[in-house]
């Protein structure tokens, strides 16, 4: 429907997103989450993308090595981050970890010719031509996003579940979905695939 949002609906398990693609049932999915970890140091593309974010870049967190996937504590995740590169590992990145360790099961690297890495905070600076001026959380954030997606969508800015940011972050990556579709996205980073085949890029 040349783009328009027409639905928003929560998912629990990437599992079952993954089955439709493989079904065919999905053209495209703009995953806001690392795909495909370096063994040491930072990836390309995180880097890439908080250079264009600017004043919005500490909404990239830098994605965690992969020795810090079996780690069950964050005492244990930042020993081992450490332990590689000597890099430290923020709260906000462990908080993360579950859903990366569950990416990087699920994910293989066929899957990437329709499921790709991307940034909803890229979607405003493709919009705009600059990154929001203001953060998500905030209600000015809130409205200058919500006035730019609404162009797709017109429904309900919240969802049983979920919270009202992370709606709007989904909205937003639809865009650059559509963008994957018509072929009509660039990749950050300098696609390096990691020891399992995965390319480590974002695109917008």
């Amino acid at each position: 429907m040349d783009g328009t949002v027409v639905d928003v609906t929560r998912i629990d398990h990437l599992e079952s997103l993954i089955a439709e693609v493989d079904r065919g049932g999905l053209d495209a999915v703009a995953l806001d989450m690392p795909i495909g970890l370096p063994r040491s140091g930072p990836r390309a593309a995180d880097t890439a993308c908080r250079a264009l974010l600017g004043p919005r870049r500490s909404s990239v967190f830098p994605a965690p090595v992969r020795d810090v996937l079996p780690a069950r504590s964050y005492a244990e995740a930042l020993a081992r981050s450490r332990a590689v590169d000597g890099r430290g590992l923020s709260t906000q990145t462990w908080n993360l970890v579950p859903k990366i360790r569950e990416v990087d099961a699920c994910l293989e690297p066929h899957h990437q010719l329709r499921i790709r890495e991307a940034h909803p905070e890229l979607v405003f600076v493709h919009l705009t031509g600059a990154p929001c001026p203001w953060p998500k959380r905030t209600t000015e954030g809130r409205t200058a996003r919500i006035a730019l997606l609404e162009r797709w969508w017109r429904g309900r800015w919240n969802l049983a579940g979920a919270a009202p940011d992370d709606v709007i972050d989904a909205v937003a990556l639809t865009v650059t979905a559509r963008r994957m579709v018509t072929g009509d996205v660039e990749a950050l980073g300098d696609s390096a695939r990691d020891e399992r085949g995965l390319r480590m890029e974002v695109v917008w």
